[in-house]
């Protein structure tokens, strides 16, 4: 809530607010709650019919608000409400998936994707600084994505292997 009200209150750009986000609280937030519903099988049993809804709904509203208002993180409306809609439909595909057995929970199953899904937070991170869109040219655009994206990757996992496990080993010793 405060993000939305500085961003309109203020008058700062979406990609302002958004650039100095590490991470989206909202996001985390549905996560945490789509765990939490998964872990609880009387719950579970209560959302399981309205979860394909859910997610329908969130996913037009998003679509709805980048057609309309452009789907970069410049605009103010796409940064508070559009991700936090596609937030929202992404939160309830992955509870779809974790709870049932349909072709497209066994489609995330892909060796690829949970490989990419095992680093996609330090990605995430990481591609703010790398891919940088050139100042003109399809070649060079192409070329600033790929180099940008791998050189997410690769600090991804370096991230992983000595931030991420050191701090979950040590974790667990204490406990």
């Amino acid at each position: 809530v405060a993000r939305i009200v500085a961003v309109y209150m203020f008058g700062w750009g979406g990609r302002t607010i958004y650039m100095m986000t590490p991470f989206r609280l909202d996001g985390l937030a549905l996560g945490g709650g789509a765990a939490c519903i998964a872990a609880d099988p009387r719950l579970l049993v209560k959302i399981k019919s309205i979860i394909p809804w859910v997610l329908g709904a969130s996913l037009i509203i998003a679509i709805s608000i980048a057609f309309e208002f452009g789907s970069g993180a410049t605009t103010n409306q796409m940064d508070t409400f559009g991700y936090a809609a596609l937030a929202l439909s992404l939160s309830c595909l992955v509870l779809h998936c974790a709870t049932t057995a349909s072709p497209v929970s066994k489609a995330f199953l892909f060796f690829p994707l949970r490989h990419l899904g095992k680093y996609s937070y330090g990605i995430y991170l990481f591609h703010f600084v790398l891919v940088r869109p050139p100042s003109f040219g399809l070649n060079r655009a192409v070329f600033s994505i790929i180099l940008g994206s791998v050189g997410s990757y690769l600090l991804a996992r370096v991230s992983w292997r000595f931030v991420e496990q050191i701090g979950r080993a040590s974790c667990r010793e204490r406990v």
